[in-house]
């Protein structure tokens, strides 16, 4: 019963340039209204994601894409990119257990 899903991501601004962020469908099923920001922090190496179903939203199951982020590789090199400070809740506002993993990324 997912509702919300707001997060970290947390990259190596040395090797990878934050390009864009875009919503997936995961949230939207049902027909369900959304609400997806993301906002950058500048020299952190962090954007901050903010994913939610609107009113009436009855939280979903199941598996499916959260979001995609966009990166541009700016040095050759190998670094990770990992959410963190995550903080899923169902529509009661209870907490989810997730186990978040980030991605090892060979920039070339």
């Amino acid at each position: 019963e997912l509702f919300s899903a707001p997060l970290y991501v947390q990259y190596d601004e040395e090797l990878f340039e934050f390009i864009s962020a875009a919503e997936g469908s995961f949230l939207k099923q049902g027909a369900s209204p959304t609400i997806f920001t993301h906002t950058v922090l500048e020299g952190s190496g962090r954007v901050i994601v903010g994913l939610k179903q609107g009113a009436g939203g009855k939280g979903v199951s199941g598996g499916g894409e959260l979001f995609s982020m966009t990166f541009k590789a700016r040095s050759v090199g190998t670094g990770l990119i990992e959410p963190t400070r995550t903080n899923f809740r169902n529509p009661s506002g209870v907490r989810l257990k997730v186990e978040p993993s980030g991605m090892e990324i060979e920039a070339q």
